[in-house]
């Protein structure tokens, strides 16, 4: 009876598990979808030129994005599960408020990229992009702070929710601008930012942040994300190195057209890589959980199962676009970029390690060690900027897709490594800051 009990409750929390994944999964493929979608049309409906401004303007928009991601939404997903759980609504509304003043910042810049872009020779189209980005940027990560909250409770259908809602908002807004031929990067980053603010409302308004009792808990709240986020901050900051550093570099030395013909090739890695990141949002507090209650013992199984499922995922998508992606080319982007379409294959194999490092990366941060993470990354930045310049020079694009997949391999063989080392050396301790705190304030309960 007790086996039949124990398995009858082992396929309850597959069958929990696979909705949940199922639903995290629909959750980035309706926004990885969308992006995708907005992509083709821009790569088709614009010409080079502008089509590099939208990819440069956006590259910046994730360069100051990964303060946000840094300070805010990564620290969430490590301390939330484990310390906010009794005052999680005030946490909500402290976090916001940190997300405002971050907004103002990175408004700031943008506006102030523009401006400067604006005195460039060649920057007439990428100060407009950026003039569009530096409204639009805000609702964006307020977008991404409300996504966050949901896996945050364990909701991913409500982030799927919110993201059919926004896919439906951008694609319909684009189909009318095409309409009307207004069709630039200004005014798509201002519609952007348009359908981000209204699913955010609505998101916000179901998870229901509490300003009561608001100050000791944002005091708190941003205490304990500084101390993590500093070193994410490294972290994220040397991950968007190899991601986007080429797109610089091939407009500086190449072009502003030839990074909207990178663009254009990086398009097909984006589903692999959301999809990615959906499974690392939704396995993250799960794996910090089993490092709370277990230690660093409790993470090795999860992180080596995890590192084989995102490998072997990856993998299939490579194999696929491979095959496929001369007819992919004519099909999507009806004729242009025909001559790089040879590159996918170099493309999607660096997308293949780049997701593989989401296992070992989910470890690191369960086990609080961003100071270890940030080795790994900090390496294949350096191999991007040392390798991918040179490479760029003497061999232009496709120079750039392969610096870029030697950085991502680099990145993982790193992280891999430096996570076994970290395990294996935390083993047997107490897990992370809960066995350091004297009556810690992060468990105040002021809901009420």
């Amino acid at each position: 009876m007790r086996g039949a009990n124990r398995s009858t409750g082992d396929r309850g929390a597959w069958r929990a598990w696979a909705t949940q994944g199922s639903l995290a999964i629909t959750d980035e493929a309706l926004i990885s979808g969308s992006n995708f979608a907005l992509g083709i049309v821009l790569a088709r409906w614009l010409n080079a030129e502008q089509y590099g401004a939208y990819a440069l303007a956006f590259s910046l928009f994730l360069l100051l994005g990964v303060f946000h991601q840094a300070i805010l939404l990564e620290p969430m997903s490590v301390f939330g599960p484990a310390f906010f759980v009794r005052n999680r609504r005030q946490y909500l509304a402290a976090l916001l408020s940190l997300h405002a003043g971050m907004s103002a910042l990175i408004l700031l810049a943008l506006g102030g990229s523009s401006l400067l872009a604006a005195r460039l020779p060649w920057g007439a189209g990428v100060s407009e992009a950026l003039a569009g980005l530096a409204i639009g940027a805000p609702f964006i990560l307020l977008f991404w702070t409300a996504r966050a909250a949901c896996y945050l409770e364990l909701a991913p259908g409500r982030a799927a929710a919110g993201a059919l809602i926004y896919s439906a908002l951008l694609l319909g807004g684009l189909c009318g601008v095409c309409r009307w031929g207004k069709v630039a990067p200004f005014t798509v980053f201002l519609l952007m930012g348009s359908a981000a603010l209204v699913v955010s409302v609505v998101m916000l308004v179901r998870l229901r942040p509490s300003w009561k009792g608001l100050a000791p808990v944002l005091r708190d709240a941003w205490r304990w994300h500084w101390d993590y986020g500093r070193w994410a901050l490294g972290t994220a900051l040397a991950t968007w190195v190899p991601g986007n550093i080429f797109y610089l570099g091939a407009g500086a030395l190449l072009g502003v057209g030839n990074a909207g013909a990178l663009r254009a090739l990086n398009n097909f890695i984006l589903p692999v890589h959301h999809c990615g990141s959906a499974l690392g949002r939704l396995f993250q507090p799960h794996v910090s959980r089993a490092y709370g209650r277990k230690g660093a013992y409790g993470v090795q199984g999860p992180v080596r199962n995890l590192t084989l499922l995102f490998a072997a995922g990856g993998a299939a998508y490579a194999i696929l676009f491979s095959l496929f992606h001369a007819p992919l080319f004519r099909l999507l982007y009806g004729g242009k970029y025909a001559e790089y379409s040879w590159l996918v294959s170099w493309a999607t194999a660096g997308a293949v390690f780049q997701v593989a490092a989401y296992g070992p990366s989910i470890g690191l941060r369960a086990m609080q060690a961003p100071s270890s993470l940030f080795a790994g990354f900090c390496a294949a930045a350096a191999v991007a900027i040392l390798g991918g310049i040179p490479a760029i020079r003497l061999w232009g694009l496709p120079g750039a897709v392969g610096a870029s997949a030697a950085a991502t391999l680099t990145a993982f063989a790193i992280t891999q490594a430096v996570f076994r080392r970290k395990a294996e050396a935390l083993a047997g301790q107490n897990p992370g800051p809960a066995s350091r705190m004297s009556a810690p304030q992060l468990f105040r309960e002021s809901e009420s």
